[in-house]
Order: structure tokens, then C-alpha cells, then sequence
């Protein structure tokens, strides 16, 4: 029988088991314990973890080879004899063998089981810390040799904690900024980033990880870029807790998109929008069913006769001209768009007629202070507006009666402004040496009309 004060003594020797370096460590200590405590005479360590075996003995003869397994299988039932399966996960892995010179007590017994579920535990924490390091060390490795995706971790308030080199490529971190730099600093004041702040305040809250989303940033250089990003958080239960954001830089994919965009929804001469841009904002109108909608159409007067006396090029300037009068005339959230040629249109939501009628007459009076203060060729317009009210008519409807009553101002007056762009095209010859076949055109053209001076 073991005393009580003996019974005391060894189990807080059991509690003392230290956690080991290696597996050779645990051994030696156990052997210790084992010995000095419970007088063991014989010990066999057996681990096998399906990729390698180990067997650590002590207490027999080290010059005769001994298969372990064998020799505990052997001996398991003798009653000097105390055999405990290690097991990790729920499967085994090994066994520990126990030899004392005498039979073993129910005390000494009830003991060493208690001995052998301490070890077990150290063992499977020993392996447990073992595989974490390695884990986390090929984690480590992979972050950091991972060429395109970025990472970085920060904790609850928001300080930046590590990076791999590409995030320090994407963010430009620096071992300076490391100790003040915060995520706030990363983020301008847009609704896409008081987005990113509400993702991360429900990461912190749920512990469950994004979807991917598109952010733009402000580097560390104040560059601005994109990254399509998802943030991981570390579980609750760690006492390390932090949330990795994980991404790819997207900015050159954005530019590349916001080109496409551009020459998709824009004219090339003018920047305005395009008759696809006008077009598709025209149905997306009536199916949203705004009313009012006005549409503003402008047609470029003599705009071929400028194109075939002083160039093409006199021709491409004279239409930037006329957008900038119209952007400069109209809103900013007004639809201004060249649909064809020479001719342009404006799409004015929330615009009744009357309102539409007085932005025509200053958009005239735009076009006679450019002519006053610009060179030549003398610029014309002529201009029709048209206003929908009722949701079941189409807005096309309203460009169609616009489009009308632009030809009709036309027809009107096109001989009198022919006259006009004619004398300014006779003025520019003086100053700017045209082609010999477009002098004599235009020499032609002022003699029809009689017009003063030569050519």
C-alpha cells in the first residue's frame, strides 16, 4: 500500500512533468520520474506516427536488439508489468511500458494511470505545439513567396502588425511606419471604404471571413490603387486575435476597365458621351419612369463645308468646341452626348418645356459670346427641344419631336448662316494658307453669294 503522504508526494511529482523540447527530452524524464518514484525497473517508450517509428528503452541491455512491439506484446499481461496506449486524435500512436521487480499494488497501479494520462496529455500538447510550428512556418513561407497576393494582419484597433513584400510593394510599408501607421490611413474618405470599415467591425463580431470585394486605397507614397481583398479573421479562441486582409492588386485591371468604359461610352474627338451611352441612359429612364425628361438636339451648322475648305482638322476642333459650350451650358448630372457627325443631344431630367425653352435661348447666347471672343470659323447651331411628362410615352419619342423641330430651325435660316460660315472661311484664307483646289472652291462659293472682298 502507498501512504498518504507518499500518495501526495508523487502526484505532485506527476504535475511537475515539464513540457519537453523534443520527444528524447519527455523521455529522459520520464525515466526519471519513473525510477526515482514508482522504483521502475524497465522502460519502453514506443511512438509511431504511420511515417516514422521511435522506441526509446531504458533498463535493459543495449547490446541485444529488441523488436519493442514484440517484447511489449509479450510481456503486457504479467503483473509486474503496467501497459498504457497513447493515443492522439483518437487513434493510437504508441505505447508505454512500465516494468517494476514486483508485482504491482491497486494503489501503485491507480498511480501510474494517473502518470501515464499526465504524459499523455504533455505528449499530445508536445505534438500539437509541434505541428503548429510547422504549420506556421510554412504559413510563413507561403505569405512570403507568394509573389502576387498581398497580405497583411491588423489587430482590433486598426494598428498594422505585419506584411508580406507584396503588400510592401501594393502598400509601400515600412519598418519606420510600423509603429504608428493604422488602417484608417490606408483608406480615403469614400463610401467604398465606410464600407470596408463595416466589413471589418462584423469580421471582429461574427470571427467568419469575407467574400472578395473590390477596395481602392491611398498607398503609404499617397499613390491610389485597387485590390480585390478578403479579410480572415484569427478564431475567437486565440489569444493572438487579428484579422488578415488577403489580396490582389486589381489596379492595372481598373485602368485597363476604365478605358474600355471610355472608349465604350465616349466620343473620341469630344470626350462627351456616345450615341450608345445616350441611348442606353434613354431606356433606363422610362424604366424608372422619371417624368419630366427634356431633350435638347443640336446639329453643327455647314459643318462638311468647314471640313472640305479648311480640313479636317478645323473640323474636329470646331465640334470640341462646340462640346465645351455645351458642357459648360448644362449640368453636371445632364446627359451631354454627340449622337452623330454634326449633330448632339442633351437628355435633362426633372427638365419641364418651359424650363427647356430658356436653356435653348442661352445656349444661343453661349454660342454668340464664343463667336464674338473665338477665331474663326464662325460656329452655328441649330437647336430643338422636346419635354416628356407621361410615364407610358417613351423618351425617344421626346428625342424624335426635338430632332424634328432642330431641322425645321434649320431649313429656316440655313442660307443666312451658309453666308456666314462662308465670310469667316474667306477671313481665315487671308491668315492661313489653304490647299489650291480649296481656294478655288471657296472663291467659287463667295462669288454665288456675292460676298465682299477676295479670296
Amino acid at each position: 500500500m502507498v501512504s498518504e503522504t507518499l500518495e501526495l508526494a508523487i502526484l505532485y511529482e506527476i504535475s511537475a512533468l515539464s513540457f519537453p523540447e523534443s520527444e528524447r527530452d519527455l523521455y529522459w524524464e520520464l525515466v526519471e520520474k519513473c525510477s526515482r518514484i514508482f522504483g521502475i525497473r524497465r522502460v519502453v517508450f514506443l511512438l509511431n506516427f504511420g511515417d516514422r517509428e521511435v522506441c526509446y528503452r531504458w533498463g535493459f541491455d543495449y547490446r541485444k536488439q529488441v523488436n519493442c512491439r514484440e517484447f511489449i506484446a509479450k510481456n503486457a499481461s504479467s503483473p509486474n508489468v503496467l501497459v498504457k496506449e497513447i493515443t492522439r486524435k483518437g487513434e493510437s500512436v504508441g505505447f508505454l511500458y512500465l516494468e517494476k521487480g514486483r508485482k504491482i499494488t491497486r494503489s501503485e497501479s491507480r498511480l501510474l494511470e494517473i502518470f501515464c494520462s499526465r504524459l499523455e496529455d504533455i505528449l499530445n500538447a508536445y505534438y500539437w505545439e509541434q505541428e503548429y510550428r510547422r504549420t506556421n512556418e510554412c504559413f510563413r513561407l507561403l505569405l512570403e513567396k507568394t509573389p502576387m497576393v498581398a497580405v497583411f494582419s491588423f489587430d482590433r484597433n486598426g494598428k498594422i502588425i505585419s506584411w508580406n513584400k507584396e503588400a510592401q510593394r501594393i502598400f509601400g510599408f515600412t519598418d519606420e511606419l510600423k509603429k504608428t501607421w493604422k488602417l484608417e490611413d490606408l483608406l480615403p474618405r469614400t463610401t467604398p471604404s465606410e464600407e470596408f470599415r463595416k466589413q471589418i467591425a462584423q469580421t471582429w463580431k461574427t470571427g467568419q471571413a469575407t467574400p472578395p470585394r473590390e477596395l481602392r486605397f491611398v498607398s503609404c507614397c499617397g499613390e491610389e490603387n485597387w485590390i480585390l481583398y478578403t479579410l480572415v479573421p484569427v478564431p475567437k479562441t486565440s489569444p493572438h486575435r487579428k484579422v488578415f486582409c488577403m489580396g490582389v492588386d486589381i489596379t492595372t485591371r481598373k485602368q485597363v476597365e476604365q478605358e474600355l468604359y471610355q472608349l465604350s461610352s465616349h466620343d473620341t474627338v469630344t470626350g462627351l458621351f456616345n450615341r450608345n451611352y445616350f441611348e442606353q441612359e434613354m431606356r433606363r429612364l422610362d424604366e424608372v419612369k422619371l417624368r419630366p425628361v427634356s431633350i435638347v438636339v443640336c446639329d453643327v451648322d455647314e459643318l462638311k463645308l468647314v471640313n472640305d475648305i479648311a480640313g479636317h482638322y478645323e473640323g474636329d476642333e470646331l465640334l470640341r468646341q462646340v462640346a465645351h459650350v455645351l458642357k459648360s451650358s448644362f449640368r453636371s448630372g445632364d446627359v451631354v452626348a454627340r449622337v452623330g457627325g454634326d449633330e448632339f443631344a442633351v437628355i435633362l431630367p426633372g427638365v419641364d418645356g418651359h424650363t427647356a425653352q430658356g436653356i435653348c435661348k442661352r445656349l444661343y447666347e453661349q454660342i454668340e459670346k464664343y463667336n464674338r471672343e473665338s477665331p474663326r470659323p464662325h460656329l452655328s447651331v441649330s437647336i430643338g427641344f422636346a419635354t416628356v411628362f407621361e410615364p407610358e410615352t417613351s423618351v425617344y419619342e421626346a428625342y424624335k419631336e426635338a430632332d424634328y423641330m432642330m431641322y425645321q430651325n434649320k431649313l429656316q435660316q440655313s442660307e443666312k448662316i451658309r453666308k456666314k460660315i462662308i465670310q469667316s472661311l474667306v477671313s481665315m484664307s487671308r491668315e492661313k494658307a489653304f490647299a489650291k483646289r480649296q481656294l478655288e472652291r471657296l472663291r467659287k462659293l463667295a462669288a454665288e453669294l456675292q460676298l465682299p472682298g477676295t479670296v
